[in-house]
């Protein structure tokens, strides 16, 4: 039996994506444009314009679902994988929380966090639960609530785009044992992404801030192409199978592309260290970038893995009842097979802390019961001997606490002194920590600079961020150097700030400007 339709939202600066349906149909989907401003970097700045694009589709389908869920993703949302022991599920949100906040800035405060059980292992080795621990910005959310609010749903759910990806090929494995690890490649507007799946579970992802409209900001300025003309070219005119190296726009595409799918290799290689293989099983293509031209062949020749590029809902594990077209919305997709049983990772505050305080009530209702039926006890059962008794015991209880209380004084106070140098250690730790970073990156940063652009300094200010400044006689050498910046997931926000020409000897001096992502 289908369960009740839903509509799933993915805002981004340039598009809106909606779904709405099902686990057996989909009954409406359509790509909007965001208004011009309205989103900055996944972030909502102006809700009553996205809002509006909403209505106005939700009044064209004539939709009147109640519930909305959000897919969320972005560099500000931190993703981790983590294993604890098998135990009660109420506590495992406190120690989720524990094993993030390390990565996060003011301990999580500004963010909200959750989990989902992506595996149970029991063997002679090990009892654990193998966690999904996801931080997202309360800011972020709280904008997806009040998006809500306006158009007048219900929030069921924020769910994170790599999860819900990964749920449309959970069942993958289970129809074909010869595709054990698969790999979902994501080509976006401005994000490019990958997902390994083992047998079912997601096992790793990563995100690099580099897609589609950045390609078509380079065929903009160099060819002066207008927005359907540089779709034209990217999906008829070039093809990445057989780049002509003298055309420098050609050539510059696939150096970039050439950087993500690097970049995509080091992940694939990672998950594949110490099991025997070099390669994923299988890689599916989704996303805008799945459409140029030659795009599954140029992927399945770097990565010497099969491709299948998901262009309508035939390609995928699941069936939605209907042929459409989802190469851009399978994490849609993935959000509308969501169970909500309570299982499932969701971001909202709310959800978060519904079982906790679901939990202290119940403990106050005991807690209260267990009081009344001792004062009926009292009440009907004293008697003076008994009461005496009591008063006896009462006494002596009373001086333990009173030599309890004396013991609990001081261990408080040792307490806090060792919370004191326990701070003091970390305090060090981490300054020494951050130096060896800030060492790290220092040296790449050098080491992707080519022969002949000579990096004159660089320069860290208090809010992360880096400015470069460089010589060189080569305005290819400037894109080389800004490449290898782009395909750093370290970084974010790469501007080429300022470019100046001596005019005699072809002599640029170039100003370059990024945010390092906090760890």
């Amino acid at each position: 039996m289908a369960r009740h339709n839903v509509m799933v939202l993915d805002i981004n600066d340039i598009y809106i994506r909606i779904i709405v349906g099902n686990d057996k149909k989909i009954t409406a989907i359509d790509e909007l444009k965001t208004p011009e401003g309205a989103v900055r970097n996944r972030n909502i700045e102006n809700l009553d314009a996205v809002a509006e694009v909403i209505k106005k589709f939700q009044a064209k389908n004539s939709i009147n679902t109640r519930d909305v869920i959000f897919v969320v993703k972005g560099q500000d949302t931190i993703i981790r994988h983590s294993e604890v022991p098998i135990m009660d599920k109420d506590k495992i949100l406190s120690s989720a929380k524990w094993e993030i906040t390390q990565y996060i800035p003011e301990q999580g405060e500004e963010h909200y966090i959750n989990f989902q059980i992506l595996d149970k292992i029991v063997n002679n080795e090990s009892k654990i639960y193998k966690l999904l621990v996801v931080a997202a910005s309360k800011e972020k959310i709280d904008s997806y609530k009040k998006i809500a609010d306006k158009l007048k749903l219900r929030l069921l759910a924020v769910d994170l785009a790599a999860n819900c990806v990964a749920r449309v090929f959970a069942n993958k494995y289970e129809k074909n044992k010869e595709e054990e690890n698969i790999g979902i490649i994501e080509i976006g507007q401005k994000e490019s992404s990958i997902a390994i799946l083992s047998k079912g579970k997601l096992f790793i992802e990563r995100e690099l801030h580099f897609g589609v409209s950045n390609i078509k900001n380079q065929l903009s300025t160099k060819n002066g192409l207008n927005d359907k003309e540089m779709d034209n070219y990217l999906l008829n005119k070039i093809s990445l199978m057989n780049i002509d190296e003298e055309d420098e726009a050609e050539s510059r595409i696939k150096r970039q592309f050439d950087n993500i799918l690097s970049s995509f290799e080091k992940v694939i290689q990672f998950f594949n260290t110490g099991r025997g293989k070099n390669k994923l099983d299988k890689i599916y293509l989704t996303g805008d970038g799945s459409k140029i031209k030659d795009f599954e062949s140029y992927i399945q020749s770097f990565l010497d893995t099969e491709v299948t590029t998901v262009s309508d809902t035939n390609k995928l594990p699941v069936m939605f009842g209907q042929d459409v077209d989802l190469s851009s919305f399978v994490p849609l997709a993935g959000a509308v097979l969501r169970k909500n049983n309570g299982s499932e990772l969701n971001l909202i505050s709310n959800d978060i802390d519904k079982s906790k305080d679901i939990l202290n009530k119940f403990k106050v209702q005991i807690t209260a019961a267990a009081i009344a039926l001792l004062v009926m006890i009292l009440s009907f059962g004293a008697i003076k001997l008994y009461t005496m008794k009591l008063t006896s015991d009462n006494s002596k209880l009373l001086s333990i606490i009173a030599s309890d209380y004396n013991i609990v004084k001081e261990n408080s106070t040792l307490t806090l002194e060792v919370g004191k140098y326990n701070n003091h250690i970390d305090t060090s730790n981490a300054m020494n920590k951050n130096r060896t970073n800030i060492s790290t990156w220092l040296g790449d940063i050098n080491s992707y600079a080519p022969n002949g652009f000579n990096i004159a300094s660089i320069v860290l200010e208090s809010n992360n961020i880096i400015s470069i400044s460089a010589e060189t006689n080569s305005a290819d050498l400037i894109e080389a150097f800004t490449s290898k910046l782009y395909s750093d997931t370290r970084f974010t926000e790469v501007k080429i700030l300022s470019v100046n020409s001596s005019g005699n000897n072809n002599d640029y001096t170039v100003t370059i400007t990024m945010r390092r992502v906090a760890k």
